[in-house]
């Protein structure tokens, strides 16, 4: 993606993930659910409740509906 001109952020713990968002602004963000120190889930949900609303892809191989269901309501869309 930088050799694409896009500025990237990476983070590999939740925790460091949530607080680059909390302070900076990325149109996109790509957040997998199982991270070490917050989950995928908890970070978008403390996003919304913060009224942040950048666009969110979750990635994971085992959602299950309950898990989908869930996240679509915290604004995160679905695609196979």
């Amino acid at each position: 993606m930088k050799k694409e001109n896009y500025f990237v952020d990476l983070s590999f713990d939740g925790e460091v993930g949530l607080y680059s968002r909390l302070t900076n602004i990325y149109d996109l963000i790509i957040i997998n659910v199982m991270l070490p120190l917050k989950d995928g889930f908890s970070i978008l949900k403390e996003l919304r409740d913060k009224k942040i609303y950048s666009s969110v892809i979750i990635l994971t191989t085992w959602l299950t509906i309950d898990d989908k269901l869930e996240v679509f309501d915290k604004g995160a869309f679905y695609m196979e």
